[in-house]
């Protein structure tokens, strides 16, 4: 896999860049049954993005203090859905953060 990483220069003195580490973390946490973070709910990365370079293209180089976020936490990894995000502004996307603003009860 060495040839494969070095091809996209996300690697110095042997270490991945921040976009890089996102981008294998999210595929590790959907495919890996291991991962504690594994998504058991059915939540994948779409078909274009299990190629890095792809996922580069389509989100950009990760911005400091941001982690990738899907915008709608029912759907997948897919470049119509994903955002770089802030923690805060992650929490904020929650399925619990969301409430109705007439009732104030949160809705599922």
């Amino acid at each position: 896999m060495k040839h494969k990483n070095t091809t996209h220069g996300h690697f110095l003195n042997n270490k991945p860049s921040p976009t890089y580490r996102s981008w294998r973390s999210m595929c590790y946490r959907c495919s890996n049954p291991k991962n504690i973070y594994y998504y058991q709910k059915g939540i994948r990365v779409c078909e274009r993005w299990k190629v890095f370079v792809n996922f580069l293209e389509d989100m950009g180089e990760r911005p400091d203090g941001t982690t990738i976020d899907r915008i709608d936490n029912f759907m997948g990894y897919s470049p119509e859905n994903c955002v770089w995000s802030t923690i805060i502004q992650q929490n904020n996307n929650k399925k619990i953060s969301n409430k109705c603003p007439i009732t104030g009860r949160f809705i599922s």
